[in-house]
């Protein structure tokens, strides 16, 4: 009976150890395929983000490039004149020159002191 006793022992005896090595073979399995999904995830959000990321881009130097276009003088140029404005002659040009110190910093809107802006007679519109 001591010789079935310890081939029994032998062919069960390996089974608790069987079955631990496949539950962490399955856990390592299902952690894997886990990791994977998830760097499958993030590879599709990167990817998205690059394909915004060139179109804000394109977007931009069209921007830029609208922004060119109306800085363009020759074209503002034109464009006055087609909305009736004329270039001011001699008599309706004002140089000014005012003295800046050092103790006076700040700066005031027109008409924030409270002090009524009268209208300049000598250009059109009555604004100077």
């Amino acid at each position: 009976m001591h010789v079935r006793d310890a081939a029994a022992r032998r062919r069960y005896g390996n089974r608790p150890w069987i079955a631990l090595t496949a539950a962490v073979l399955f856990a390592g399995l299902f952690l894997q395929i886990t990791m994977l999904s998830r760097v499958s995830s993030v590879s599709k959000r990167a990817s998205a983000l690059e394909r915004e990321t060139a179109r804000l881009n394109r977007e931009a130097v069209n921007l830029e490039l609208r922004i060119n276009e109306f800085h363009n003088l020759d074209r503002i140029a034109v464009r006055a004149q087609e909305m009736g404005m004329v270039q001011p002659d001699e008599s309706q040009i004002r140089a000014v020159r005012v003295e800046v110190t050092d103790a006076d910093t700040s700066t005031q809107a027109a008409g924030a002191s409270g002090e009524e802006k009268l209208p300049n007679e000598d250009f059109p519109g009555g604004e100077g």
